[in-house]
């Protein structure tokens, strides 16, 4: 695969970037043009503010093309005016509290110390109760709740058994 390739393709999975190890630039704030095979096409326009600074960078697909790809994913690439960059692709994940994470985390630990095996859950009730205790898991993770219908309760009869029960119940809801 050729850099040109390789450069696109990661544009196209990135959230971020940055140019010389400066601040992370939003990529979809930015413009991103498809190669046509025409070397002073520009693929990549960036612009972003430093205090009251407007800056930006254009990228050709000849300057692309011709760019050095390091072994961690970072190319070292010429600007439409000649200036040599070093770009790095990022992806960029919402944030969780650290908290909602390892209760998520506790939630999981505690339900497969309550069974052999998470297949036992959907054996002994049925798949449903199993994919309720997973969209638990994720109501912990993101703060939210699951609601349950009365034909649903084995679910609540299965966080009963758990050792924080008290606490996973906060995020069951009964409809």
């Amino acid at each position: 695969m050729d850099v040109l390739t390789h450069f696109m393709a990661y544009a196209g999975r990135a959230k971020g970037i940055t140019c010389d190890d400066g601040q992370i630039i939003m990529l979809e704030d930015q413009e991103l043009m498809a190669p046509v095979g025409n070397p002073d096409n520009i693929v990549l326009r960036l612009q972003w503010h430093e205090g009251s600074y407007s800056c930006g960078h254009e990228f050709t697909e000849e300057a692309i093309s011709t760019a050095v790809m390091d072994t961690e994913g970072k190319f070292v690439v010429r600007n439409r005016h000649g200036e040599l960059v070093v770009i790095r692709f990022y992806e960029v994940k919402r944030l969780v509290p650290g908290d909602a994470r390892d209760k998520a985390e506790q939630f999981f630990a505690e339900l497969l110390e309550s069974c052999e095996t998470l297949t036992q859950i959907a054996e002994l009730h049925d798949a449903t109760v199993l994919a309720n205790l997973m969209y638990l898991q994720q109501a912990i993770l993101k703060g939210t709740f699951i609601e349950l219908t009365a034909s649903e309760m084995a679910v609540r009869d299965i966080v009963a058994t758990l050792p924080s029960a008290a606490c996973w119940r906060a995020y069951i809801k009964e409809a």
